[in-house]
Formats: structure tokens, sequence, C-alpha cells
């Protein structure tokens, strides 16, 4: 199973896709804790710039910390399902 953690987010209507990207961190935190296989996340050099998915997309400077606090937390919980 893959968790898409930006289309998630996603409030369609007019001419750009609606959204808070707000939630896509802890979102993406609760899916890995839950197990999920894989994780998606669409990102952008400046998201407020005129990206279709503006609101929702993750800016590209912060993707690796993104996905650095996504291994954390399946490490976690790995070594708690171990323990």
């Amino acid at each position: 199973m893959v968790f898409d953690a930006t289309h998630s987010l996603q409030r369609p209507g007019g001419p750009v896709t609606g959204g808070d990207r707000r939630f896509a961190f802890p979102l993406m935190r609760a899916a890995i804790a839950c197990g999920v296989d894989g994780l998606f996340f669409e990102t952008h050099p400046t998201p407020s710039a005129r990206c279709r998915m503006r609101r929702p997309s993750w800016p590209l400077d912060q993707a690796e910390a993104f996905l650095d606090a996504a291994v954390a937390v399946r490490r976690a919980v790995t070594e708690q399902a171990h323990a």
C-alpha cells in the first residue's frame, strides 16, 4: 500500500487545486506508523508559484527532511515490533 501524502490533501475546485500542506507531515507519519509500504508526495521548487497543485505540494527544499522523518518513524515502528 502506498500513501499519497499530497494528493490526499486536495480540495478540488476552481482553477487551482486547494489543500493545506501543513497536514502532509502528520498524515505521512501516521500512515508510516500504520504500516504503509510506500510514500508518494508531489514536490515543487516553489509551490506558491504557478504550479497547479500549489497548496498541497511539498517544497522541494524540504523533501529530504520529509523522507528522513518517514524513515525515522518506520525504524521506530519496526524496532517496537521486534522488542
